[in-house]
């Protein structure tokens, strides 16, 4: 393959995996050309001849559009039987037709990418027998109780659980008392109360402690008792060990673990780093919106346009939102449309 015709391929490539079918004047043949800075009839002898390939999905549209059918495929989890569609309207039926329902961490956006890695120690921390225990480190509203959440699903789609077990998310905060952080988790058995703590509810399934920067020292070394040993006692009972294989994931907001004491640092081998959505490639925080956007679409039922600048807006890291932020951003801005629209509908 020759030089220029292997800078073409990387072009379509970089803009399928970052645009999809959502920004069509990019993947326009004179878009292409202009990019290279070559002939718009060179660009077009080299984009069939990677159509013939079967490395490019064309559009016989006018203008001709072209797509990376590895990227395209991956993209909307899809597998194209042609390499050539007459217009856009064919190629987005075959995307909705052959469209399966990702699962687990597929659901996640930057699982191949900036995520990859931590994705990887989780996927391994769960397969591990009976698992391993997890500390996720990133920024509020960085995705942490999210990714938890996938590594369950990974655990009943992996049959690693029972259909009966169950995902609890527990938040600490600062105004808790250690003695109210260790009779939610562990329980309690006295004259006076009894209450099942979420360690002994979740059995077999997997507890998610969040904000456990807040963790009081106490509760701490009771969780890393836990950890080593598979057993802990309800407060207010101390006789009667119970048995659990509960898996634990900690989230951590502080860029730092020296909040978490010792024993439990040393009691947890898997320690994942989540970066900020500021921190995240482009083409992942403008796929972040576009999923964004698809949730509010179902929500609503109808479809949602953006304008390029908007969208490239949204898509930057110059509003310097997280996860959080950026989907009430996104989902104050549909109601707010919604709403226009319906008073729009009124007064006609």
């Amino acid at each position: 393959m020759k030089k220029t015709q292997k800078e073409i391929q990387k072009i379509v490539e970089d803009l399928t995996c970052r645009h999809g079918v959502d920004f069509l004047k990019a993947m326009s043949t004179g878009n292409i050309a202009n990019t290279l800075n070559i002939s718009r009839s060179l660009a077009s002898q080299y984009l069939n001849e990677l159509c013939k390939l079967g490395r490019c999905i064309k559009i016989n549209s006018r203008p001709v559009y072209y797509f990376d059918k590895t990227q395209l495929e991956k993209k909307y989890n899809v597998t194209l039987t042609y390499n050539e569609y007459y217009n856009m309207p064919d190629l987005i039926e075959a995307l909705k037709q052959k469209q399966k329902e990702p699962q687990d961490f597929f659901n996640a956006v930057g699982e191949d990418g900036s995520l990859g890695y931590c994705i990887s120690q989780l996927k391994a921390a769960m397969l591990y027998p009976h698992g391993l225990p997890v500390i996720l480190q990133g920024e509020r509203g960085s995705g942490k109780t999210f990714l938890a959440r996938l590594a369950f699903e990974f655990l009943k789609n992996q049959h690693r659980v029972m259909d009966k077990a169950c995902f609890i998310a527990y938040q600490f905060n600062s105004e808790q008392t250690s003695d109210k952080m260790l009779e939610d988790l562990f329980g309690i058995h006295s004259s006076v109360k009894k209450q099942t703590g979420f360690i002994e509810k979740c059995h077999n399934g997997l507890l998610y402690l969040s904000q456990a920067d807040k963790m009081s020292l106490e509760c701490q070394q009771r969780i890393a008792d836990y950890i080593n040993t598979g057993q802990f006692t309800r407060m207010g009972d101390s006789e009667h060990p119970i048995s659990s294989q509960t898996r634990v994931i900690l989230g951590v907001d502080t860029p730092s673990l020296e909040c978490l004491g010792q024993d439990l640092l040393l009691s947890i081998p898997v320690h994942c780093s989540i970066p900020p959505l500021t921190k995240r490639p482009a083409e992942e925080r403008e796929q972040l919106v576009r999923v964004l956007l698809n949730q509010e679409q179902k929500r609503l039922n109808c479809e949602i346009r953006l304008s390029q600048s908007l969208f490239t807006l949204l898509g930057s890291n110059t509003l310097g939102l997280n996860i959080h932020e950026l989907k009430n951003c996104i989902r104050t801005m549909c109601a707010n449309a919604f709403l226009n629209r319906r008073r729009h509908k009124a007064c006609a």
